[in-house]
């Protein structure tokens, strides 16, 4: 040991002054240890090498020991992130979290360049997904603050430091389920935190952890009592109130080019940044509980963009402004129009990975299915997921995730893959399945692709759902225990529930569901779901006047079938690629109801030409199964036959084996016939 800082250790822990390369070179030759790929380092050849040292090593001071290496690579090795690669700062990193007694010990040096090592590779690690290892080097790198951390002026570290390790150290504690760790921590944040703008983070953080437990109610007053701490008031309101203010709003919204070229150099105000993330925040909780919340703080979120100008977070408030737009007041064009300058601020903020991922996420989910084919979301999904981990955002990542899977399954992937896409989530979210918001897209989604491979109980309508692991009544009985507001995740989840209940012939079923359905499809404003809802629900409308032709209400019935048909063709007025099936079909079977057979045939030929284009393949087989079963009626036989061949061999492509099974053994006698006549041949 020639340099000096074998000196920061005392006498009696240093080992004796002797020429350390005879000893290596007895060492090698013995082949206790051996050379790697860096010259400068050996390591032993065998584990009991390794057990028989430390054995030995009676009196070795470890913590020593890693002092002396650490504080050694920080003077002659420091770590520079532009020429060195990060396991120089993982590996300088572990050597003071294993020396971190050591450190204290010393109250006479600096612990500030320890701290600052320490807070790089827990960053470092962060970024690379290796969440684990990132809150390993934020505990320790808490263990070295000094005794009154929140200390303004001290020599030994500063109020802003200890905000934000405490801070970043919470968020790594919630995101791991660390509950409890994170909650002294920010406990301590918040009473020591000295402006309202430095509360905030461990705010949002807190309101993050109870929504993750399904309590959006509290998730809602924690972000309250944030905005109020930041100058902010809530006030009651009404949706006519509401309705005035949105008119108002929505003429004076409009960025120019000019805008935006100022925007990407301007500074942002501090308390704007800071009061703007609250807001996302709430809007979030305001969706999942209180529809009027969401619609109020749409609107506030905008004013506060006339009245400060442009900040990255508005960027989600327009998305949220063009939903309201198609949802409540069907303003299609109007819609896509906010929804482009929201695309449009997203690449203008494109450092701010908060904003990003959750903006990207909610504008494929709200609007992505009225301006694109729903195949051309999936990598746009993907940028959105890709902020979402940077961001540490673990409830959207886990939405955008259950939004992947819806629109797989939409895009017609196969289903074995979009299981095994699912399956895989467990290794990032173990504990998807009780989750209340992107969890619910992943446990409808598996159940739908279980049923139709007849995976569940599908032959009986009540537990059509239902498998080894998963029972509808369970599963809805948990979610209205642990949801603060269970209407929006049981919209999701039934909705596919009527759709599969259909699918299987179960209408009765279906539309016995739908009305609990219908009672809450304003509240998720326009996404997908809702007009797949309409779609599945008028088809059900439509067998029930085909099984009752002669029932009381058939002239009210076709009315209904008639004005969700319509809110389908207003959805599809600027592009029609997403529901161009299901109004060709609606057309079809309308008209089959209304005797105008000629107008069936046309659609369900249109229906199918338009799957087939398109690649819809769970589409094109329940239009070959529909297109088969009108023949049928008609008594087309020979022509009805290929049909009913064309949606099995559909249905067996996508790996929907029991609905498959199902169309065979409904047409059992027509398919029957036609291998009769093949045998009699033969």
């Amino acid at each position: 040991m020639s340099c000096d800082c074998s000196k920061q250790s005392k006498d009696e822990y240093l080992p004796p002054k002797k020429d350390p390369v005879t000893g290596l070179q007895d060492a090698i030759g013995s082949y206790i240890i051996v050379a790697t790929e860096d010259e400068d380092k050996f390591r032993f050849s065998h584990d009991r090498y390794m057990q028989a040292a430390e054995l030995l090593a009676n009196d070795c001071r470890k913590e020593e020991m890693h002092y002396i290496i650490s504080a050694s690579m920080m003077y002659h090795d420091p770590y520079d992130s532009a020429t060195k690669p990060t396991q120089l700062l993982f590996d300088q990193a572990r050597h003071i979290c294993n020396a971190v007694d050591a450190i204290q010990a010393r109250p006479s040096i600096t612990k500030g360049p320890f701290r600052d090592l320490l807070y790089q590779a827990a960053e470092t690690a962060r970024e690379q997904g290796a969440r684990s290892i990132s809150l390993y080097f934020f505990q320790h790198c808490l263990m070295l603050l000094p005794d009154d951390p929140w200390k303004e002026d001290s020599a030994e570290g500063s109020y802003q430091e200890t905000l934000t390790l405490m801070t970043k150290a919470a968020a790594s504690y919630w995101y791991l389920g660390f509950f409890e760790e994170a909650e002294i921590i920010l406990k301590e944040i918040m009473s020591n935190a000295k402006a309202a703008a430095d509360k905030t983070p461990a705010f949002i953080i807190q309101s993050r952890m109870h929504a993750q437990k399904g309590d959006a109610h509290v998730a809602f007053l924690n972000m309250k009592r944030a905005l109020a701490d930041l100058g902010v008031d809530i006030q009651d309101t009404t949706y006519e109130e509401c309705d005035r203010e949105f008119h108002e709003i929505v003429r004076l919204v409009d960025i120019t080019d000019r805008q935006l070229f100022e925007g990407r150099e301007a500074l942002i105000d501090r308390d704007i940044f800071t009061t703007a993330a609250v807001m996302i925040e709430l809007l979030s909780a305001g969706f999942w509980t209180d529809s009027l919340l969401f619609y109020y703080l749409t609107l506030k979120m905008m004013r506060l963009f006339l009245e400060k100008g442009l900040f990255p977070q508005v960027a989600v408030g327009f998305v949220h402004l063009a939903s309201i737009a198609i949802g409540r007041f069907e303003m299609i064009e109007k819609g896509i129009e906010l929804g482009n300058t929201a695309l449009k601020l997203f690449d203008l903020f494109d450092t701010d990975t908060y904003t990003i991922g959750r903006g990207v996420t909610l504008h494929s989910l709200f609007l992505g299915h009225f301006v694109s084919d729903i195949s051309d979301q999936i990598p746009t999904l993907e940028r959105g997921m890709e902020a979402t981990i940077l961001a540490g955002d673990k409830l959207v990542h886990l939405l955008n995730v259950g939004v992947m899977c819806a629109y797989r399954l939409w895009s017609s992937y196969n289903f074995e893959e979009v299981s095994a896409y699912i399956q895989y989530q467990y290794e990032n979210f173990p504990d998807w399945p009780t989750d209340l918001r992107g969890g619910v897209f992943l446990v409808s989604v598996r159940q739908f692709i279980q049923a139709l491979q007849g995976r569940t109980n599908w032959r009986e309508a009540a537990h059509i759902f239902d498998d080894d692991s998963h029972q509808t009544q369970q599963y809805v009985g948990f979610i209205q225990s642990h949801a603060s507001s269970a209407v929006r995740p049981l919209f999701f989840y039934n909705s596919y529930r009527i759709a599969i209940l259909y699918r299987f012939g179960y209408w009765r079923e279906a539309l016995e569901l739908s009305k609990s359905v219908l009672e809450s499809i304003s509240n998720v404003w326009c996404v997908r779901h809702a007009y797949y809802c309409y779609f599945y629900i008028s088809m059900s409308l439509i067998a029930k006047i085909r099984e009752e032709p002669h029932c009381a209400d058939r002239e009210s019935v076709l009315k209904t079938i008639y004005k969700f048909k319509a809110k389908i063709d207003t959805a599809s007025r600027v592009n029609d690629t997403n529901f161009a099936v299901w109004l060709h079909l609606l057309r079809a079977e309308i008209a089959d109801v209304e005797l105008r057979s000629d107008e069936s045939t046309l659609s369900y030929e249109a229906a199918i030409d338009h799957a087939v284009v398109h690649g819809l393949l769970s589409d094109e087989a329940l239009c070959y199964e529909l297109y088969g079963d009108f023949m049928v009626r008609k008594g087309a036989t020979r022509p009805a036959r290929a049909m009913i061949r064309d949606a099995i061999s559909a249905y067996r492509r996508i790996t929907a084996t029991a609905k498959a099974d199902h169309v065979s053994e409904k047409h059992a006698f027509l398919l029957l016939g036609s291998r009769t006549i093949g045998t009699a041949e033969a």
